[in-house]
């Protein structure tokens, strides 16, 4: 079995806080709270993309207006639903992809929130 080589530590530089699914939540006064819960916050490596980027990357299907892929270690947990959150940015997960289905590295496919 071949050795499965991981990111370097190195290039993972970023560190990212990642939410899961947008949660509704009644106020107790007959309204509701929309909010994301966080799961975990991680190190990972930001580039911004040109949509032709995208689709090398992506197997040729753009997954949306991605503005940047991020890179992260691989977490069953990470879905399209979610969200990265960069500083003061919050970028919308657009497209995932598990490089060769092999369980190590995430590209997930972000547009930036405004």
């Amino acid at each position: 079995m071949p050795e499965v080589l991981r990111p370097p530590a190195g290039t993972l530089r970023h560190q990212l806080t990642l939410t899961g699914p947008k949660v509704v939540v009644a106020d107790g006064a007959g309204g509701y709270t929309e909010s994301h819960a966080i799961i975990a916050t991680v190190w990972g490596d930001l580039e911004p993309v040109t949509s032709m980027n995208l689709e090398r990357v992506f197997g040729g299907k753009l997954q949306g207006e991605a503005t940047l892929v991020a890179t992260i270690r691989y977490r069953s947990d990470v879905t399209l639903s979610g969200r990265i959150i960069f500083g003061a940015r919050t970028f919308e997960i657009v497209g995932l992809q598990n490089p060769g289905e092999r369980n190590v590295t995430l590209l997930l496919a972000c547009t930036e929130m405004h």
